[in-house]
């Protein structure tokens, strides 16, 4: 994980006041074309209901979670430890296949040789 900076750490989202939110300048956004400094709307326009995940990430958290739970009943819970060979070990995700493959650098000393 990439560390930032004190000062970033401690930067807060403000309002302007034109009523557009201000991102804290840490925020990396997806799209490099995006600007990063001013909002979409104004904060005055923004519904609550806006916020709220939609079906998709819903479904998300319901399946990552489900996987996480999973773990930890069949760990700490007597009665399921027969369960704990079948669960799920990985949340799955769009890099599973490539990361089950067989990694080939070998670290030392915190430099990493790349075998090819």
């Amino acid at each position: 994980m990439k560390s930032m900076p004190e000062s970033r750490l401690n930067s807060t989202s403000t309002a302007s006041s034109t009523g557009h939110i201000s991102l804290p300048c840490w925020i990396e956004s997806q799209d490099p074309h995006l600007d990063r400094f001013s909002s979409q709307k104004p904060v005055s326009e923004i519904q609550f209901a806006e916020l709220l995940p939609d079906n998709d990430v819903m479904a998300n958290l319901v399946r990552n979670w489900s996987v996480i739970v999973s773990q930890v009943i069949t760990k700490y819970l007597q009665p399921f430890h027969q369960f704990r060979d079948v669960v799920v070990r990985h949340i799955p995700h769009e890099y599973s296949k490539e990361m089950s493959q067989k990694s080939d650098s070998v670290s030392s000393n915190s430099t990493a040789l790349y075998l090819h």
